[in-house]
């Protein structure tokens, strides 16, 4: 059996591995692991192809399969034809299992794997689901949970048991028990600042602003990181006017693919030269703030509340 997992969170990845150890009456100690960004997919084969000393079944997992994926391998040439032959003539006793943030489809070895072999759907909001066990949470509230928490697993599935215990009666999460109940952490608020001034939410940028000030929040840090965010913006912009997709505008910039789409979706909201101005406006107040200048005092402010 071969399984085809496309993700980029480690968390999620792990998840359904246990799934998929689970539903063949597996444990970790069958798993054997191959990078194959250094090994070629020859020397995983021929594991399957081999008798364990310890077990009767392997769990063989080809982490960072690029070659499935648009980007080339940058260490190693994989002889596919072994794999394509493997494909057809699957040893039955073994699992191969290989992992990649994004599969080309159009890709021929790709399809021969999807249309014989198992593709598990591997999401955030899936593997919420399933922890929920008996407890209730619509679509919406799934969503909101994901949003508040920046799309950090961990913490959502953290927080999701501590929401979980706070709900024993009725067993249903709700958006206002989200709010109520799951604390932001200072990177968050940080978080969703830069998401509101980039989406020009002055009302939600400046109350969130006041607060990070409140707590301690350095107004030039501030000032920086939305120039980062905005850099980056920018970046994804011109990308795009290449051709270049979300996922190889990830690994171009090397930015987490949850930060590149929520770039790539402000980025339609601006032009370039509005995106340069921007930047522009933010280096002058930096500037004025390092050099003593009255307008470096509330130049932040103004900007946030010209947006």
């Amino acid at each position: 059996m071969i399984y085809l997992i496309e993700s980029d969170n480690l968390i999620a990845i792990n998840k359904e591995i246990e799934i998929i150890l689970s539903k063949n009456k597996l444990t970790k100690d069958n798993i054997i692991k191959y990078d194959l960004e250094d090994i070629p997919i020859t020397r995983a084969i021929n594991e399957l192809d081999t008798y364990g000393l310890f077990t009767d079944k392997k769990v063989v997992i080809g982490e960072n399969a690029t070659f499935l994926g648009s980007t080339k391998p940058k260490n190693i040439e994989h002889n596919l034809e072994d794999l394509e032959l493997y494909i057809k003539n699957p040893n039955k006793d073994n699992i191969l299992i290989l992992i990649t943030s994004k599969f080309d489809s159009k890709k021929k070895i790709v399809k021969l794997l999807k249309e014989k072999f198992i593709t598990p759907e591997v999401s955030i909001d899936k593997i919420i689901k399933e922890s929920l066990e008996d407890y209730s949470m619509d679509n919406k509230t799934i969503n909101h949970l994901i949003n508040y928490c920046s799309n950090d697993l961990e913490k959502i599935l953290n927080e999701l048991e501590k929401l979980k215990s706070l709900k024993l009666e009725d067993k249903v999460i709700t958006i206002k028990d989200i709010d109520e109940n799951v604390t932001k952490s200072l990177d968050d608020n940080v978080f969703d600042f830069l998401n509101a001034v980039v989406s020009k939410n002055k009302k939600k940028a400046w109350n969130i602003y006041e607060e990070l000030l409140y707590k301690g929040e350095e107004e030039t840090k501030l000032i920086v990181m939305t120039a980062d965010q905005i850099r980056l913006i920018l970046n994804c912009k011109c990308l795009l006017s290449e051709g270049k997709k979300s996922s190889e505008i990830a690994s171009f910039l090397d930015v987490h693919p949850y930060k590149i789409k929520l770039a790539i979706e402000s980025s339609y909201s601006y032009t370039i030269d509005e995106l340069l101005k921007l930047l522009n406006n933010l280096y002058e107040i930096d500037k004025a703030i390092k050099t003593g200048l009255e307008y470096g005092k509330n130049g932040f402010k103004i900007f946030i509340s010209s947006l």
